[in-house]
């Protein structure tokens, strides 16, 4: 990763994950994946997508539910 974060046609920014994904490509990337999967008929793969999102999902909830005990804990 740290090679294509120094190609300046990609940059580092571009590499750099967000909570539950990483890189702005990452969730496109899954989509055609997915499709390209269900097209040849491999269909554990085909549900990568929904996997993925919900796993993301919980990761999310998860992070925001332990920010809120924080601001809880600092407000007190």
């Amino acid at each position: 990763a740290d090679v294509l974060g120094d190609d300046a046609r990609i940059g580092r920014r571009f590499l750099d994950a967000l909570i539950g994904f990483g890189g702005g490509c990452l969730p496109k990337d899954i989509r055609a994946l997915a499709a390209r999967a269900e097209e040849l008929g491999a269909h554990s793969i085909g549900h990568l997508e929904s996997m993925v999102a919900e796993l993301c999902e919980d990761i999310a909830n998860d992070i925001s539910r332990a920010a809120d005990q924080l601001d809880s804990q600092v407000s007190a």
